[in-house]
């Protein structure tokens, strides 16, 4: 799940940003962990396809075309812990992931803290670190701060903008409309629409004004508010002969577990 945190936003002014956070995913049996202070846990199932306007379309396919086209399935465990200190620390396990290769190097575990981000191989070895830049410290100490209440719950829900928030959004050129439940923040490039009313969230990514990336999450309604409940993700694109199609990405998020101080 990548969460999209309005505060980032603001300041970043990056909607690439804010994909990247929007929505986070994965489930671990919690453990009685030392100097732990609040943690969150669910399950990530990720299934990749792809199709076509219509079979006529489909027959202009090359055989590596279609190859590139099967679909895959990819489920992970995401646990995502806050220490004592307020340090922000995710660990995501692979379960499976079938798009892999047995000559390919499979990473097996992912671990993102402030000092960067780890991924090892079945044994635990690091088969590769790279280590925090100045910009990734920046959004990590961003992150922190806005978590400060040990609610990770914040880094998934959503939330209508502020009255200062809207005023910030419109100083750096978006467009924004809000009407009770439903506010949408929009610009040549990019838009996204908040719905209470139907528990949803959606971003639209727009190149050269013709739409390149659709994304919709819906939440449903947890002990400590609103989490991910689907992800639809719709890419736009063409193959290398110019065929146009869909490459769409489904993501369901379950056996949530959620431990606040």
């Amino acid at each position: 799940m990548k969460n999209f945190n309005l505060n980032v936003f603001f300041k970043t002014k990056s909607w690439q940003l804010c994909l990247s956070i929007l929505f986070l995913s994965g489930h671990f049996i919690i453990a009685q962990t030392t100097g732990i202070r609040s943690s969150v846990s669910y399950t990530e199932t990720e299934k990749t396809s792809f199709t076509v306007a219509n079979q006529q379309v489909a027959n202009q396919l090359t055989t590596l075309d279609k190859v590139g086209f099967a679909t895959t399935e990819r489920v992970q465990n995401y646990l995502i812990t806050q220490n004592a200190a307020k340090d922000i620390t995710t660990t995501i396990t692979v379960v499976s992931d079938n798009s892999k290769k047995d000559w390919m190097t499979e990473a097996k575990k992912i671990i993102i803290d402030k000092t960067g981000t780890r991924l090892m191989d079945a044994n635990n070895a690091v088969v590769l670190n790279t280590p925090a830049d100045p910009k990734y410290t920046e959004n990590y100490e961003t992150m922190k701060a806005s978590l400060t209440s040990g609610d990770l719950t914040q880094m998934y829900s959503i939330a209508l903008p502020t009255a200062e928030d809207i005023q910030q959004l419109q100083r750096q050129g978006y467009n924004v409309q809000t009407n009770q439940n439903i506010t949408q923040i929009k610009n040549a490039e990019f838009e996204y629409i908040i719905n209470l009313d139907q528990n949803s969230a959606v971003i639209k990514i727009y190149e050269a004004g013709q739409l390149d990336l659709e994304e919709m999450v819906r939440y449903e309604r947890g002990p400590n508010g609103l989490r991910p409940k689907t992800r639809i993700e719709k890419h736009y694109l063409k193959t290398g002969s110019g065929i146009c199609y869909t490459k769409i990405i489904q993501t369901t998020y379950t056996n949530y577990s959620e431990q606040l101080p």
